[in-house]
């Protein structure tokens, strides 16, 4: 490398870099005067590569720079600073202070200058910088050099730099709302670097104040790590006395960063936060943000219990009385005023009512719409009561932006206690339409839930709520509300398992909601996202025992205790109903009886989703099962009879998606009875497959194959039973349930 200053001051220097013996030579530069045109040429692939190592390569360019005019040097320093794009409105509000000579000179040492865009230019033409036309900025030309402007700055002045920058930019930037709107996440980049030398106290609060108010604009993004650190740097900005001193700055501070730290998963920092709130804040409306965090913080960890109590508490000091405890027949009560008050209202009515604009109500609907959250995982009775006193408020109050929700919550118990399916779709669609009304992303992901993945199947095509699902999820990951877009997506992995979607898909899904879940610190979802991905592994055969849900994701038993531990009964009963299905698919009938009980047990009230229908039309099949082994064959035959009651029911609404269900149970009880013709009950057979067939059910089609199998051995039949156990580890195959597959092969290379 050699080095040589021109006598002239039109060229600053001629750099050569002769290439090396092993040919690997990254680049030949060369910088004639600048007259001539010509500028620095990078060769990107060789720069980014270590053939010369990083030392070198930063030594080299850091040497250019120093070449260049102290003018021109300065404005690169200030320009590494300030991002990787450099907007000249900005360096202007940097470079220039005319209020303020002495603090120019420390800049620029008292020297006149062009102006920031001549700087700019001036560099671009050494090839340092390159204009970008698309955003009306200036870039570096390759990040070395950026490194290289900022390795100019000393050590030991780099935070003080950057707060000289960052108070510049502020000063200048105050006169203008829009250009403050604009600046001022840079802003506090730069000046919250020099934290150390900003010691008058009222600097320190304006400061907290723009941290504040940067953490907001970030929120709006969205971007919750940008947000959560600008907040928690506010926060260090306070005084010891700041809640005797800027009380309302404080108190958004610590409300906010509790807020915004949930979605991050930094539960420490929430609970301090939410400390500081409650034991300073002055009046309970000053807590209500703390508060509200502190629920969401609760369910996240799966303390679902006391949040459940804790909201119960809030409304009680807000006015709105809820029980502690409820009974069926309280619940009751409540369900029939809803049901009395929404008489005769039509859809245009509903849709047409006011705003709610009473704030204490507004606040109850807010905790209303918490409570329900939480009590309705812990199958808590108090669940009803969070979702039915919201409708009325919203009947009489006007509509708040959680009505959705709670309507929605309305119409899925209308459809899961089989009262009235139809007007129970009929209310899930305008909650939904509500919720697109909301402005609120929850609102519309919980809706899309509730008023379509619970209600939607009982009267429409699955297909509709697989849909419903997909764009709720899509909402919450897009707009950062991680907890309720990973559950819908769970929804629809559940659902994709109920209606025999492909176990690869499925697989894929599964894999990347436990990814998410895991990145974004969401406990529940991951334990929820970690089962189903073992049930696929155990249908795939990749599973020790594939009759059992244990293996290289989860074990069971843990799994089972950490989800009783945290009272989240929906994901208790997930766990015994695939428990009882493997069982049964793989003729595990002790462990079978077992789950059957189990989930049968911790299964009560409200059926509204898919998975609730599968779990009685699972609890029929093990039923009839026992039946066959002769076990409490009259108990077990009542309850299959009264299962295929439920089913029966349920297909008025809905026959496309529970026809194959009830003719396959139909046929199964056909073989209890003597005087049946072989012919008829093979025709029973096979008719329920051609219905599985047109759901495209494969695993209920897999299952009707290897039952009629099972008939007709029992009848000497063994031609024809080997032929349908062939063709059921066919759709096996197909499915991608290769443990069932290979069972059934085993049982036709047996006989």
């Amino acid at each position: 490398i050699s080095l040589s200053e021109r006598k002239d001051t039109n060229s600053w220097g001629s750099i050569s870099l002769s290439e090396r013996k092993d040919t690997n030579s990254w680049a030949s530069i060369s910088l004639s005067e600048r007259k001539s045109g010509l500028a620095w040429e990078w060769d990107e692939t060789r720069l980014s590569s270590d053939v010369w190592g990083n030392d070198s390569i930063l030594d080299l360019v850091t040497r250019s720079i120093t070449c260049l005019s102290v003018m021109i040097q300065q404005a690169l320093k200030i320009a590494s600073c300030l991002g990787t794009e450099v907007d000249v409105s900005v360096m202007t509000k940097v470079l220039f202070d005319i209020d303020d000579e002495d603090e120019e000179d420390d800049l620029f040492g008292g020297k006149e200058f062009p102006s920031a865009d001549g700087l700019l230019r001036e560099a671009t033409e050494e090839g340092l910088l390159v204009y970008n036309t698309q955003y009306g900025a200036y870039r570096f030309a390759h990040d070395w050099i950026r490194h290289a402007a900022y390795s100019l700055i000393p050590s030991d002045e780099v935070e003080e730099f950057h707060l000289t920058i960052g108070r510049r930019l502020w000063k200048n930037s105050e006169s203008s709302q829009f250009a403050m709107d604009e600046n001022i996440m840079l802003i506090v980049s730069l000046v919250n670097v020099g934290e150390k030398y900003i010691t008058d106290m009222d600097e320190r609060y304006r400061v907290a104040e723009l941290n504040l108010k940067a953490g907001q604009k970030a929120l709006m993004l969205p971007s919750f790590p940008d947000a959560a650190r600008y907040l928690r740097t506010g926060i260090k900005f306070l005084g010891k006395t700041c809640w005797e001193d800027r009380y309302e700055l404080s108190l958004d501070l610590y409300s906010n960063t509790a807020e915004v730290e949930i979605s991050n998963g930094n539960y420490v920092v929430v609970t301090a936060c939410i400390d500081q709130v409650i034991k300073h804040g002055r009046k309970l409306d000053d807590k209500l943000q703390a508060y509200a965090a502190l629920l969401e913080c609760m369910q996240q960890q799966d303390d679902l219990l006391e949040a459940t109590n804790v909201c119960v508490d809030v409304l009680n000091k807000l006015g709105e009385r809820l029980p502690s405890k409820a009974s069926k027949l309280t619940a009751a009560k409540e369900f029939f005023r809803v049901r009395f008050a929404l008489r005769g209202m039509t859809d245009e009515e509903l849709l047409a009512l006011p705003k709610m604009t009473d704030k204490r109500k507004m606040q109850c609907m807010d905790f209303l719409s918490k409570g329900f959250v939480s009590s309705w995982r812990s199958k808590s009775p108090i669940c009803a009561f969070f979702a039915y006193r919201s409708v009325l408020l919203t009947l009489k109050y006007g509509i708040h932006q959680t009505s959705a929700t709670s309507f929605a919550v309305y119409a899925s118990t209308l459809c899961g206690l089989h009262i009235d399916v139809k007007d129970g779709y009929r209310l899930g669609q305008i909650a939904m339409a509500m919720a697109e009304k909301s402005n609120s992303p929850q609102v519309v992901v919980l809706s899309n839930i509730c008023g379509s993945g619970l209600c939607v199947h009982w009267t429409h095509p699955v297909a509709d709520v697989f849909r419903s699902l997909e764009y709720a999820g899509r909402i919450g990951m897009e707009t950062g509300y991680f907890s309720v877009g990973l559950q819908a997506r769970i929804f629809g992995a559940l659902y994709s398992l109920c209606t025999s979607k492909k176990l690869a898909l499925i697989k894929k899904e599964t894999k990347d909601i436990l990814r998410l879940s895991r990145l974004y610190h969401q406990r529940s979802n991951e334990l929820k996202s970690s089962f189903i991905l073992q049930v696929v592994h155990c249908y795939e055969g990749t599973a020790p025992d594939p009759s059992k849900v244990s293996g290289s994701v989860i074990d069971y038993e843990e799994s089972l205790a950490e989800v009783k531990a945290s009272h989240d009964q929906v994901s208790v009963v997930m766990h015994y109903m695939f428990g009882m299905e493997l069982a049964y698919m793989h003729h595990n009938y002790e462990d079978m009886r077992q789950m059957a009980e189990l989930s049968r047990e911790s299964q009560s009230g409200s059926k509204p989703t898919l998975t609730a229908a599968m779990l009685d039309f699972e609890v029929a099949l093990c039923a009839i099962a026992s039946c066959r082994q002769g076990v409490r064959k009259t108990q077990n035959m009542k309850l299959a009879k009264s299962q295929l009651k439920d089913i029966k029911s349920w297909g008025k609404d809905n026959p496309s998606l529970f026809s194959h269900w009830i003719a396959f149970l139909e046929a199964e009880l056909m073989t209890f009875k003597p005087n049946k013709k072989i012919e008829s009950i093979c025709t029973a057979y096979m008719d329920a497959f051609s219905q599985a067939r047109k759901t495209e059910d494969l695993r209920v089609m897999a299952l009707i194959r290897e039952r009629l199998g099972d008939y007709l051995i029992t009848k000497d039949m063994k031609a024809e039973a080997l032929m349908q156990w062939n063709k059921a580890a066919d759709v096996a195959e197909d499915w991608g349930a290769m443990a069932l597959c290979r069972k059934l092969r085993r049982r036709v290379d047996e006989q």
